[in-house]
């Protein structure tokens, strides 16, 4: 099986870590923003998956 057909999801969901690209890129898919408005997010909020999703919900509202 090839392994870019298995999307990949991070071990820990209600954590946002962004060492990996991939990570990044998971999480934009997420909650369809920028890797610039994670990384925002993440330095605003923490790291706890669903502040950084409620902050985004409100700056794009």
């Amino acid at each position: 099986m090839n392994e870019e057909a298995t999307p990949r999801v991070p071990d820990d969901v209600l954590r946002v870590h962004l060492n990996d690209a991939w990570e990044t890129e998971y999480w934009c898919g997420q909650f369809f923003c920028t890797p610039e408005q994670l990384h925002a997010a993440v330095a605003t909020v923490g790291v706890m998956a669903a502040d950084v999703h409620a902050h985004l919900r409100l700056a794009n509202a």
